[in-house]
């Protein structure tokens, strides 16, 4: 039996952004995953998915941090992933 993570983390490459986005991102939702991060240092962005239901859905940052709901605890301060683009 294999095991789902609960959350995955991607560093998008420019060959693999749409495959990071869409396909990637449809089949981590079906299986169940339930927080799917990408960094995509070309376009600058951060982006989170969770779970609610069957769907992702995007969430947005309040202000500086982007708080986990897999990690207890965690919120993920954006300034200093901000300042390596």
């Amino acid at each position: 039996m294999t095991e789902i993570p609960d959350l995955v983390v991607e560093v998008i490459s420019p060959d693999s952004r749409r495959y990071d986005h869409e396909t990637k991102k449809h089949d981590y939702e079906r299986y169940g995953v339930q927080e799917y991060w990408l960094v995509d240092a070309d376009e600058r962005s951060f982006t989170l998915y969770r779970r609610e239901g069957e769907r992702f859905v995007p969430v947005l940052a309040a202000g500086e941090r982007l708080p986990s709901s897999i990690i207890a605890g965690f919120e993920l301060e954006l300034t200093p992933i901000r300042s390596l683009f």
